[in-house]
């Protein structure tokens, strides 16, 4: 597999708070990829940046890999916790953070082990298909991704550089809930996966980036023109690539074998007639709860029209940004986010703390609502669960 990274200051910004690592760990068999982007404004997101690139891969280097995914969260976690020391410690850059996308690639076993914290991204290309395998921890990019905001609508959306997850904003475990996203992917011998920060994904769409990844260059070449088409663009942020890309077999795949369940035959008639009643006056009251929730949600709305969702501010929001704007509040789908999250349970109790804390919705108003027609697969969005 061949990789290969950059980062560019854009055509606004005076200096660069992005970084990046690219390079292999343990052995050649194991091939780190991450993608940082610093928040805090002028030095304080360059410094965050430059200390996870420092931290990571020194405590991977230090540690066996009996289980890179683990090493690969508290390789995360540690460096949070130097970010945090040194915020704390430094009266000159209080807001200090990054956030970021990192990946170990196992290429004897053809997997991806990701920990992903805010809203840069990792995205895995196969077949003429990207799918976008880290979820943003924003309001904008969750109602993207469940359906309410097409991808350009989220794009241009004044509130879109607002996450409510970075490195540096307090100490944090390993087993700390709400803090990172960790998951294992598959990889297939045609494999392309990029890592990158939002100044690409703010200005290219989905359909650009497949066109230069489909392209038969090299990944310093497709890096490179990826970065050209966010600055022809406007360029607005700093702008990171990372690019691994599979180019000789990877080892075989081992089979996975999944039996279908089977049905339980019934042998009597009324027993199927009051399963199927049952049934009916299930989605009655399915119905019944969207209404409301749909009612919830419009006075949530009103609500959240006169209060701001920003606990991180990526950079300085302009006049037009700060302004309130009539936004539907849907949770619209619990069941989308079990693809990633193990227990739903808890990311439901997440929000509705989320929502309390910023928007000031009590938290038995919040409604989760079963998942409508969205078929999650808009900008790349994962249909499958991770391994």
């Amino acid at each position: 597999m061949k990789f290969y990274g950059e980062t560019n200051v854009g055509k606004i910004r005076s200096n660069n708070e992005d970084a990046f690592i690219a390079q292999t760990v343990w052995s050649n068999r194991y091939i780190l990829c991450v993608a940082i982007d610093g928040v805090g404004g002028y030095e304080g997101g360059e410094v965050a940046a430059q200390m996870a690139q420092e931290y990571i891969p020194k405590h991977l280097a230090g540690v066996l890999r009996d289980n890179p995914l683990e090493a690969l969260k508290e390789a995360v976690v540690e460096a949070n916790n130097r970010i945090c020391e040194a915020r704390h410690q430094d009266s000159m850059r209080p807001n200090m953070g990054c956030v970021l996308s990192a990946g170990i690639i196992e290429l004897d076993e053809n997997v991806i082990d990701v920990v992903h914290v805010g809203d840069s991204r990792i995205y895995r290309y196969e077949d003429g298909i990207l799918k976008k395998i880290t979820h943003d921890h924003s309001l904008v990019g969750y109602r993207e991704e469940i359906g309410e905001l097409t991808e350009e609508e989220a794009m241009n959306h004044p509130q879109r550089n607002i996450i409510d997850r970075l490195l540096g904003d307090d100490m944090h475990t390993t087993t700390d809930r709400g803090f990172f996203e960790a998951s294992k992917w598959p990889l297939k011998e045609n494999t392309q996966l990029l890592f990158c920060s939002d100044g690409l994904t703010d200005l290219v769409t989905s359909a650009e980036i497949t066109e230069i990844l489909d392209k038969p260059i090299s990944p310093e070449e497709k890096t490179k023109q990826l970065i050209d088409k966010a600055n022809s663009k406007g360029g607005k942020d700093n702008i990171t690539v990372v690019l691994a890309v599979a180019n000789n077999p990877m080892s075989k795949p081992k089979p996975t074998v999944v039996e279908a369940p089977k049905a339980k035959p019934s042998a009597d008639p009324a027993t199927d007639n009051a399963a199927s009643r049952k049934k009916s006056l299930s989605w009655l009251w399915l119905t019944l709860a969207i209404v409301a929730g749909l009612a919830l949600a419009f006075l949530a709305g009103n609500y959240v029209a006169g209060h701001g969702f920003a606990p991180f501010q990526k950079q300085k929001p302009t006049p037009e940004q700060v302004q309130p704007s009539q936004e539907k509040v849907i949770l619209d789908s619990i069941f989308s986010w079990q693809k990633s999250i193990e227990d739903p349970q808890f990311f439901k109790l997440r929000v509705q703390s989320q929502l309390n804390r910023y928007y000031g919705i009590p938290a038995d108003t919040v409604v989760m609502q079963p998942d409508s027609a969205n078929d999650g697969n808009k900008r790349g969005i994962v249909p499958e669960r991770p391994l």
